[in-house]
């Protein structure tokens, strides 16, 4: 059950789908998660040995979470086995669409439609992932891994 009461059908700790990257991102030579200049990871100095650990800096001010090799790309900070028992290794300094990506959306249905995880019959996904408006939005529009949504 959720803080509201709601019955949650979705438990993110046995999924992960959504550490793994779509399949049209396969071919792209930049896949990997943003890790915004608001993140802590990035913000905070006491984190640059952790970032330069898992993210890897892209040029013009860009970083991305580190990615596995292979034909089904996850998070290098994904720890466990998929559909099972995962946790991510850096859950307190994930980054903003990581902060962001909502159990029960669209888009986590998709993902799990998509790693062969089940999901209920009856349920029905809300809209949209909450998506706070953050420095680099304010500053570029919308991230790419949003517009490649539209």
């Amino acid at each position: 059950m959720s803080d509201d009461g709601q019955d949650q059908p979705f438990d993110c700790q046995d999924c992960g789908a959504c550490c793994h990257l779509p399949a049209k991102f396969l071919d792209d030579p930049a896949r990997y998660v943003d890790v915004y200049p608001d993140d802590e990871i990035r913000r905070d100095v006491k984190h640059r040995t952790k970032l330069r650990q898992v993210a890897e800096y892209r040029g013009q001010g860009y970083w991305g979470l580190k990615m596995t090799d292979g034909d089904k790309p996850r998070c290098q900070q994904l720890d466990g086995v998929l559909g099972e028992r995962v946790g991510c290794t850096m859950y307190e300094l994930r980054p903003t669409p990581c902060r962001t990506f909502t159990a029960g959306t669209v888009r986590c249905v998709e993902a799990r439609t998509r790693m062969g995880i089940p999901t209920p019959e009856d349920f029905v996904p809300t809209d949209i992932d909450a998506q706070p408006k953050n420095t680099v939005e304010r500053m570029l529009g919308k991230p790419r891994w949003l517009r490649s949504e539209e």
